[in-house]
């Protein structure tokens, strides 16, 4: 009688209704449980798995750190490059180069009073897309003070124009007949009259001179950023 009363409670009543609809649950999933137990424990993370992904995160991080000095390292040369072009000859704003660069020692050459034997034309050659190089033969006679004078104002000059060769000749004197100044019949000295102090003569003059003249001869070198070429209107069309 007792296990029909039980029976009539949970199927005849709404509270053992729900006791048995909750035990029916609690039973499915128990079996639930025990056929999938495999993949819930794979859902959580084990012990030797979060070692493997703290020691792939070390190495990631390592990585980035040699990466991100890599690119520290790019920026600052970029920007050291960025740098240095502001000082170069800017072809679309100054100019022909191989012009403008020779105009340049020219007027050096003339605020110090030095007369160039040769100034060549300038040699440009092409570096990059973006830059090339002119080159120019210079070349004067002068005293070891008017050279100095003249690399000084060189070095002065804008866009820092550099020698790439540079030589110094002591200039050969040119020979002089001796007596060649003394008047005919009158290098003896008249009878009766004291000989006269010996003067300097002009060979003497000549070759005191002409040991202190250098020839200076050398290439200047002048960096340069090409114009842009101009684009052709039917290749955008």
């Amino acid at each position: 009688m007792k296990g029909e009363g039980t029976v009539h409670f949970l199927l005849s009543t709404p509270k053992g209704r729900l006791i048995l609809a909750l035990g029916v649950m609690l039973i499915s999933w128990i079996w639930l449980f025990s056929q999938f137990s495999g993949d819930f424990r794979g859902i959580l993370p084990r012990s030797s798995d979060i070692t493997r992904i703290k020691e792939d995160l070390e190495k990631e991080k390592a990585e980035f750190a040699v990466l991100d000095r890599k690119a520290r390292s790019l920026a600052k040369i970029r920007s050291a490059y960025e740098k240095r072009l502001e000082g170069f000859w800017d072809e679309e704003k100054e100019g022909d180069v191989s012009l403008g660069f020779r105009e340049l020692v020219d007027q050096a050459a003339a605020m110090q009073e030095i007369k160039l034997t040769s100034l060549g034309s300038a040699r440009t050659t092409r570096i990059n897309g973006n830059l090339s190089f002119a080159e120019l033969e210079v070349s004067f006679s002068g005293t070891l003070d008017e050279i100095a004078q003249f690399l000084a104002v060189i070095r002065a000059l804008p866009h820092s124009p550099a020698w790439k060769r540079a030589d110094f000749r002591q200039e050969v004197p040119r020979p002089v007949r001796p007596g060649a100044s003394a008047v005919p019949g009158r290098n003896a000295p008249a009878q009766g009259m004291a000989a006269q102090p010996a003067r300097r003569t002009n060979v003497a003059v000549a070759e005191a001179d002409t040991e202190l003249k250098l020839r200076f001869s050398g290439t200047l070198r002048i960096i340069c950023r090409n114009a842009p070429e101009p684009k052709d209107e039917e290749a955008l069309r």
